[in-house]
């Protein structure tokens, strides 16, 4: 296989391993004998694909997990079809008990659920507790392969996405629906808070999505909408919980299968095992694509940083939980802004008592950095398992033209060399902003001259010196052209493909020349999306890609 999503309904499920582990933020105490959990290497296998109902506010609904369990009793999981606010925090097997944390989110409350019950066989019969009380579960393991389809809807109108709502879909070999769920991102307002999908249907190119919601909903609530093969778009019309209705638009997202999932988690199960062995990684490693790149890092590098993880600590945990939206299978009508890369979304998390001793620390957090889950994030499959592979991409620069010099950059312009600095300081802090949040970050500042010696004085006593109350600055001439001239280019700094072109706003009278404000978006090859806002004018190759695609001219 190639790195390309794919799919075929045939294969029988995979049964692999895997493990997990909660983690909370204060470290009571640390367990180096504990392992990923605590949990004993004997007693049953809870691995593989599980399928039954979970009651929520006195409403049953249907769920399937991907299980996979690791010899010391970790288990760490994959709601199919939970969306990707439903997931798996924390999983143990003592014996013959299986005990699973699942979080189910939306923006009305957060549910946190205890289930504790035995295996035994392919049967699992326990109870969980969201603090409401206990209920009982009764799940079945199934050797069959699941698919499963996610979907992003909004409310239709105003060009933004309004109350968009992520919904996913679970179907069996022949198409039949086995459970969904969905949840609103921002707010109930489309459909409701969350809930579970009833009906599901897709023919002709029109798909139909029936739902419910713990509180109740409207009957035919739901959306039904059809497909635009040209934009990638769904285009219809939704009922709420509540009976409201309006027109709505929609779009694929990604795709997966139980089986891929299995295999991507008992690869990752693997590496988090070794490092908490503290082995060697040799090279050629199996759980990693020997053609594995990563933002020009490539197998050997990453087998460098592994190994000196190892040399670092005395003793290592590595928790990876909360796995969600996996893309596995390839659909060529997924809208574009929302087709990832072949791979799976996790929690990273790495605690280390140093080499020679010392308090354990967590030395590896993706909550506080989410890049963090991105070298290991990216797989393809080769040889009937799905391996790490990277995002194939090569370094990422940064995007304009530029020579390191001792205390700036330099960028080459038309007009001369624009100096640019890279001081730790930040643009755009509230109450300086429109931005609700402040947009607080390192920004860099381009310098029109390198130094005060090249500004003129423009109102003063005409001497030449510069003395309190004159003003200085640097000239553009009659025409302006010394400034003009000296407006960087910005480029790619990958090849990647430009999604949208956007008119911003009309010209402020604040800048220079007075230009119009457009904002550029570009997806690249690793997975990442460059905005490019505030830009005063488009290339003229791109100017005439618009106007061939569109018939809109820019200027």
């Amino acid at each position: 296989m190639t790195g390309a999503k794919a799919e075929t309904r045939m294969d029988p499920l995979m049964v692999v391993h895997g493990q997990a582990r909660y983690w909370l933020l204060s470290i009571l105490a640390w367990l180096p004998s504990a392992g990923c959990g605590g949990g004993s290497g004997g007693g049953v296998d809870a691995s593989g694909t599980w399928v039954g109902t979970l009651s929520i506010s006195g409403t049953p609904r249907t769920f399937a997990f991907q299980l996979q369990q690791r010899g010391d009793g970790g288990v760490m999981g994959y709601v199919l079809g939970g969306t990707s606010r439903r997931t798996v925090t924390a999983g143990l097997v003592s014996g013959s008990t299986l005990s699973l944390t699942l979080e189910l989110a939306d923006p009305g409350v957060t549910r946190t659920f205890s289930v504790t019950g035995t295996v035994s066989g392919d049967s699992y019969i326990g109870t969980a507790d969201d603090g409401s009380g206990p209920t009982p579960v009764s799940w079945t393991r199934t050797l069959a392969v699941l698919f499963e389809r996610r979907f992003l809807f909004a409310v239709a109108g105003g060009g933004d996405l309004v109350s968009p709502v992520e919904v996913s879909v679970v179907e069996d070999g022949v198409g039949t629906l086995v459970c969904g769920g969905f949840v609103g991102l921002s707010d109930c307002g489309l459909l409701a808070c969350g809930g579970g999908v009833t009906s599901f249907s897709e023919a002709g190119g029109v798909v139909s999505v029936g739902i419910e919601s713990s509180g109740g909903c409207a009957p035919g609530a739901g959306v039904t909408a059809t497909f635009n093969a040209v934009t990638k778009l769904y285009s219809g019309t939704f009922t709420a919980c509540s009976g409201a209705t309006g027109p709505m638009f929609g779009a694929r997202g990604g795709r997966t299968r139980s089986d891929h999932v299995g295999s991507m988690l008992a690869t990752l199960a693997t590496l988090a095992g070794d490092l908490e062995a503290r082995a060697t990684f040799p090279a050629p490693y199996g759980p990693v694509s020997s053609s594995y790149l990563e933002d020009g890092a490539v197998l050997a590098d990453l087998l460098d940083s592994l190994n000196a993880e190892v040399a670092a600590h005395d003793v290592i945990e590595v928790v990876f939980d909360r796995f969600r939206d996996a893309d596995t299978v390839d659909d060529p009508d997924t809208f574009p802004r929302l087709d990832a890369p072949p791979g799976i979304r996790f929690h990273d998390l790495r605690i280390g008592v140093p080499t020679g001793g010392g308090a354990a620390a967590v030395y590896r957090d993706s909550d506080m950095d989410a890049l963090l889950d991105d070298e290991l994030r990216s797989f393809r499959e080769e040889g009937g398992s799905w391996v790490v592979y990277g995002n194939q991409s090569g370094p990422m620069d940064l995007p304009f033209s530029y020579t390191l010099a001792a205390d700036s950059l330099h960028v080459p312009t038309p007009g001369g060399t624009v100096y640019v600095s890279l001081g730790t300081w930040g643009a755009h802090f509230s109450p300086w902003t429109g931005h609700a949040a402040g947009n607080a970050k390192s920004d860099m500042a381009g310098f029109l001259t390198e130094s005060d010696a090249d500004l003129k004085e423009l109102v003063g006593d005409g001497d030449g010196s510069y003395e309190p109350g004159e003003t200085w600055g640097l000239f553009g001439g009659p025409t302006g052209d010394l400034i003009r001239n000296r407006v960087p280019l910005y480029t790619a700094p990958l090849a990647g493909v430009v999604e949208s072109v956007e008119y911003e706003r009309d010209p402020t009278g604040v800048y220079f020349d007075d230009p119009p404000f457009w904002r550029v978006r570009l997806a690249l090859p690793n997975g990442l999306t460059l905005v490019f806002v505030h830009v005063g004018r488009i290339a003229p190759d791109l100017r005439a890609a618009v106007l061939a695609a569109t018939g809109t001219d820019t200027d």
